[in-house]
């Protein structure tokens, strides 16, 4: 899950860091950018500046999905030293 927040960045123009919000698209390369999901259209509330900003996205990973990940890893590195023990004849553990 990405939870997005205001940014911190700093507006190129005029150097404001409190007035620098998301703004929503106004034509369909902005509808796109939007979509991209990593960049989006910024304004400053000060100097009426729009442009182009990475978006600040936090991803939430829970420890249950890491673990499942680490156990598919290690059947899959079991699996493949079985493979390659039976099929192909090299051994790894003597």
């Amino acid at each position: 899950m990405t939870t997005h927040s205001k940014t911190n960045k700093i507006c190129p123009v005029c150097g404001s860091s409190d007035k620098v919000y998301r703004s929503r698209a106004r034509n369909k390369f902005e509808k796109f950018i939007n979509r991209i999901k990593i960049l989006s259209m910024y304004r400053c509330h000060n100097c009426n500046w729009r442009g182009i900003r990475f978006r600040k996205i936090r991803l939430e990973i829970k420890l249950t999905k890491i673990l499942r990940f680490i156990i598919l890893i290690f059947i899959t590195y079991l699996l493949i030293l079985y493979v390659l023990n039976e099929f192909f004849k090299i051994s790894y553990f003597k």
